[in-house]
């Protein structure tokens, strides 16, 4: 039994690992795994006919430093993430995550929490799903969004998350996502149910948050070209309470990403409404981001967002960061970026340093 439940760990080479944010990170190399070999025991047939399982673990450290900013100077640790991912037999991945909630959230705290922790049921197998496939995520996780806010950082290349989406959007949430893949992952669609707490309180007055994704994804020799919209409804407590809330978030968005050349573009326009039972507050803005790589050592970071008067801060957000990236190598790499805020007529400028190391 113990020897049935071991499995065999394979190693990156032997196995197709699937990873549970592969949608969004389908052209980049997944974390490494180790493995282990299967134990002499007297029931080597039955071991060796038991299902795959696989293990995986992911390490990312940033370390930054800013100067010149009237807010935030100096040296820090901005982000942190332990992962650790896998598959149980054909048909279950898994992962668990613990990093920094402070990453993608404005509240700016600095306690460690499980941020990413969930199992997906996929009804194909391994090997069959390539072409299609219809899966159910339930746990602790980011819901389908945006492809610049939905995955982890640690596959992304940012030196952050945008702040109109740290401030707007549905962020890691407790619930479940049902996903229909299709059309060799052509087409994605995706509807959820959350809490919509977050990660930092329990739900403890009647909310609840529903999402639908859709995306379509189009893919021209190395390049990939993708179209979508992520939209969100959150509800909380009874209208007229001191505790109601609620909210809606459209958001619509276009990528282009050009592995070869280490290229990528995005931009996202979203309109939203905000309700508690004080005021009302409708945002609406955008963003867009490109890296543009020169070789395989240097490239170009952009990045401008805008967004009308946004809940917690009340006030617009204006943000133009430019400056190089360095790689190192493909674990390896380094944002050095011209930061100018704009927060109704208050303004902010820095350049900061980011060190980003992913094992």
């Amino acid at each position: 039994m113990v020897a049935i439940l071991l499995g065999t760990l394979t190693s990156l080479g032997d196995e197709n690992l699937i990873d549970s944010n592969s949608v969004e990170k389908a052209n980049e190399s997944p974390p490494q795994q180790f493995s282990l070999p299967i134990p002499e025991t007297d029931k080597s047939k039955e071991v060796l006919s038991a299902p795959t399982n696989t293990i995986g673990f992911n390490l990312r450290i940033d370390g930054s430093y800013s100067g010149g900013g009237a807010v935030s100077q100096g040296f820090s640790i901005p982000s942190i993430r332990l992962s650790g991912f896998g598959t149980v037999g054909k048909y279950l991945d898994y992962r668990l995550s613990l990093g920094q909630t402070k990453e993608f959230s404005t509240a700016g705290l600095a306690q460690v929490l499980p941020v990413e922790a969930y199992v997906v049921f996929n009804v194909n197998s391994m090997g069959e799903r390539e072409s299609s496939n219809l899966k159910f995520k339930a746990g602790l996780f980011s819901p389908a969004f945006n492809p610049i806010w939905t995955p982890d950082l640690s596959y992304l290349n940012l030196p952050d998350f945008n702040a109109t989406h740290r401030t707007l959007f549905l962020s890691r949430e407790a619930g479940g996502e049902l996903t229909l893949e299709a059309f060799h992952r052509w087409l994605e669609i995706s509807v959820g149910a959350f809490n919509g707490t977050g990660v930092f309180a329990e739900n403890t007055n009647n909310a609840k948050a529903f999402t639908a994704y859709a995306r379509l994804n189009i893919p021209f020799q190395s390049w990939n070209l993708s179209l979508g919209t992520g939209n969100s409804i959150v509800r909380q407590s009874t209208e007229g309470s001191v505790n109601y809330k609620s909210s809606w978030v459209t958001d619509v968005f276009f990528t282009l990403d050009i592995p070869n050349w280490r290229t990528q573009f995005a931009i996202d326009g979203f309109s939203s409404q905000f309700d508690d039972s004080v005021r009302g507050l409708s945002p609406k803005g955008g963003s867009a981001v490109i890296n543009l790589g020169f070789g395989s050592w240097f490239g170009v970071f952009a990045r401008y967002e805008y967004s009308t008067k946004a809940p917690l801060l009340l006030r617009e957000i204006r943000q133009l960061q430019i400056g190089p990236e360095i790689y190192f190598d493909e674990n390896v790499k380094a944002f050095v970026t011209y930061t100018e805020v704009k927060t109704s007529g208050d303004d902010d400028k820095m350049i900061t340093a980011r060190f980003r190391l992913s094992l």
